[in-house]
């Protein structure tokens, strides 16, 4: 919340605040419940990943349920946390099925380079799209990123540079704790399992970049839409872009809330880039971050009541 207050509260006083209220009367029920629709298929999707890829784990007493709420506690911790780093509590709560806290941190970083990269092919392909100086600066940091993600991602799954790297480690441990040392090596190795099972088979790693790259346009659609039901549309390239833009930078942020970053500079961008008027795209904006980011919190708070029910009524039976 105190992100989506922060987004208000910096634009506020720039903004007409009679086209605000004009633009709030424009929406209507079954607006609100279109733009539901596509936030949960967007969460839908990407819950639906993330169970593809802890499956690959072999997780026991696991239920596709258990797999969605994990994911939804996940992505509401990383909505307050700086470079949304609180997801990485799926790797705690994975550890319950059986599946360890290393092999936990490695399903997310799969998830993380898949995002990464569908936002900077998002940010490539909308702006090649565009044209003006300011597309141009945030096309070369977004060619660069990519270099840095195809790099990153080469180094990660070569198993000569990976074994290189564990023995290092190894050496460095051992220097400061001998004992902990011991098993460093084989963490370190089960972390890259899953990511070894995605990344080095070109059909497996295509068939997961392009339901990424689905599931991220499905997000960005939603902007698109709010725009176009508040009467200030915006072109397709403009809300490909600058959606994953400012996605990015609540990304790269140190703040705790990075939802707040992210639409500060999803307004700026579409008042300069697509020469929206502030207030429509203050309440475009609003309305986007708060239709992605509270129904999941909502759904991981009713998950976990449940689970917690279900948990007590199953506890006396099982004691019997």
């Amino acid at each position: 919340m105190l992100g989506y207050a922060a987004i208000l509260a910096l634009a506020w006083r720039a903004i007409d605040h009679g086209r605000l209220l004009e633009g709030l009367g424009r929406l209507r029920a079954t607006h609100i419940a279109l733009v539901l629709a596509i936030a949960l298929l967007h969460v839908a999707g990407r819950a639906l990943r993330f169970h593809r890829l802890l499956l690959r784990c072999h997780p026991t007493e696991y239920r596709w349920t258990d797999g969605f709420a994990i994911f939804l506690i996940g992505l509401s911790t990383s909505a307050v946390t700086p470079a949304r780093a609180g997801d990485f509590v799926k790797a705690q709560l994975v550890r319950r099925h059986g599946v360890g806290f290393s092999a936990g941190v490695g399903l997310v970083l799969i998830e993380r380079m898949l995002d990464l990269l569908s936002l900077t092919g998002a940010i490539l392909v909308a702006g090649l799209a565009m044209s003006g100086e300011g597309v141009a600066s945030w096309l070369r940091a977004a060619v660069v990123l990519l270099a840095l993600l195809v790099v990153g991602l080469v180094v990660l799954t070569n198993g000569r540079i990976r074994r290189a790297a564990t023995e290092l480690l190894g050496r460095l441990a051992r220097r400061l704790d001998s004992k902990r040392a011991e098993g460093l090596a084989e963490k370190f190795q089960a972390t890259f399992r899953t990511w070894d099972a995605v990344f080095t088979f070109p059909a497996t790693l295509l068939a997961y970049i392009a339901g990424s790259a689905v599931i991220w346009s499905i997000e960005f659609a939603k902007l698109w839409c709010l725009l176009a039901l508040l009467g200030s549309p915006a072109s397709l390239p403009v809300v490909f872009f600058v959606y994953p833009v400012s996605l990015l930078a609540g990304v790269l942020t140190i703040l705790p809330f990075s939802e707040g970053v992210v639409g500060v500079t999803g307004v700026a961008l579409l008042a300069s880039l697509g020469k929206i008027e502030p207030a429509a795209a203050t309440v475009a904006i609003v309305l986007d971050r708060g239709a992605s980011g509270l129904p999941p919190i909502l759904l991981a708070a009713t998950s976990s009541l449940w689970r917690g029910g279900r948990e007590a009524v199953s506890g006396p039976t099982r004691g019997a």
